[in-house]
């Protein structure tokens, strides 16, 4: 493999420094400073609109000079934020500046880490279909169609589905929700569940970034063998209660029909969905390409998650 110069824009947050630590064994890992925008564009013409040519063109100069392969860990990975100007600057707007940056530098390829989310419920894939059901997914989603033109340069939107970890909010919450009483599963339990360790995330974007291997424009994130009653057993560390699976799809459709208009409660509803039913997933470019992730991680997360809590106590 020829030893390049991988670009990491977000190379210090929680997936982006494992992509960095990824990187590093093979490359020459630059982090990249990702600026920051808000924007109340809402539209494919207004947000490239926003951006200002002068600003990519000095990007490129002052950033991305003899980078060879820019990756795009940046962004609010903040499903539940109501904040939809900051969410479209970080997840939109910032993917069409770096692209319009890298290209003016002459960058062979951009790894864009976009979202499963992309895509909201139904069985994921990697085509273009994007049906995004909350503002989080609709910013990422816009992120996504702004890359889809950009000829001078290979793009590939890469889609890991749901990262845990012991050091991210969100596996915390799935912690305490596997450890409560509302912790259920629709009947018999084994629907898929799409979670993922970040290091497997970070090996996949090494595997991108690698200008010997042609990957599609599209890439999703191999299922790892999870499945609704095994998320909520390693995570909560008993055994969930199993529901009808009728009176589940009423629960679900209950909470969507509650969050319609409210932003704040719509992803909350949409982590009720995955909590119950999970989502199925086809097998796509990573699926024979990845070593897979065995059992055991989830449970090492509860473990390392109180190990915390305790020291924190002391």
């Amino acid at each position: 493999m020829t030893r390049l110069v991988v670009g990491v824009a977000g190379g210090t947050g929680f997936i982006g420094s494992a992509c960095v630590s990824e990187l590093n064994k093979k490359h020459e890992v630059r982090l990249i400073r990702a600026p920051r925008f808000q924007t109340e564009a809402r539209s494919l013409v207004a947000l490239r609109e926003a951006i200002d040519p002068h600003d990519a063109e000095q990007y490129a100069e002052t950033h991305l000079a003899d980078v060879d392969v820019l990756v795009n860990a940046a962004g609010l990975a903040t499903a539940t934020s109501t904040d939809l100007s900051s969410l479209m600057g970080a997840n939109a707007m910032l993917p069409r500046f770096l692209a319009r940056a890298a290209t003016l530098a002459g960058v062979t390829r951009l790894v864009h880490i976009s979202s499963a989310a992309v895509q909201g419920r139904g069985t994921l894939d990697e085509g273009e279909r994007l049906r995004p059901d909350n503002r989080y997914a609709l910013s990422k989603a816009l992120g996504e169609a702004l890359l889809r033109d950009t000829p001078a340069m290979e793009v590939i939107r890469y889609r890991p589905t749901s990262v845990q970890g012991p050091q991210r909010d969100v596996t915390r919450t799935l912690m305490r929700l596997a450890e409560s009483p509302l912790a259920s599963v629709a009947t018999p339990g084994d629907d898929p569940s799409p979670q993922i360790p970040r290091a497997q995330v970070a090996h996949a974007v090494g595997l991108l970034a690698d200008l010997s291997r042609r990957p599609p424009e599209v890439v999703l994130h191999p299922w790892g063998g999870a499945t609704t009653r095994s998320v909520l057993m390693d995570l909560g560390g008993k055994e969930p209660r199993a529901v009808n699976r009728v009176a589940a799809d009423q629960a679900v459709a209950l909470a969507y029909a509650a969050s319609r208009g409210m932003a704040g409660l719509r992803a909350h509803a949409r982590r009720l969905d995955m909590m119950i039913f999970g989502q199925p997933q086809v097998d796509g470019w990573l699926s024979t390409r990845l070593e897979p992730i065995g059992d055991g991680w989830l449970r090492d997360c509860r473990r390392e998650i109180r190990t915390a809590g305790k020291g924190a106590q002391r």
